[in-house]
């Protein structure tokens, strides 16, 4: 991602505050990114993953890597494909990686 394209991973009807800190997020996305893609690839295969799993893998927050993952869903590397319980009871979404998301890892991330 190039340090001008902030406005990728906001809305135009978003405050002035997402967006500045969509600014000083933007540089570190390439990482989280890539470290979203190689969860979700890894676990694709078996069961999918879920945020609080994504989250679990780095011991971080949900919200750590929620943005990335949004933009890995609107770029076309990953989708949803059921539901189920956090530990807490909420539904949330499943992740898995689709073929171009598969290529877009192999290609430019495993590599590396």
């Amino acid at each position: 991602m190039q340090k001008d394209e902030w406005y990728n991973i906001v809305r135009t009807t978003d405050p002035e505050t997402s967006k500045s800190a969509a600014k000083s997020v933007a540089p570190k996305l390439k990482k989280a990114k890539d470290r979203v893609l190689e969860i979700i690839y890894n676990a694709s295969e078996i069961i999918g993953v879920t945020d609080e799993d994504i989250s679990d893998k780095d011991y971080v927050t949900t919200s750590k890597y929620r943005t990335a993952r949004v933009w890995l869903e609107r770029q076309g590397y990953i989708r949803t494909v059921s539901t189920r319980k956090s530990r807490y009871g909420k539904m949330q979404r499943v992740w898995v990686v689709t073929n171009m998301g598969k290529s877009h890892y192999i290609n430019n991330i495993k590599e590396n």
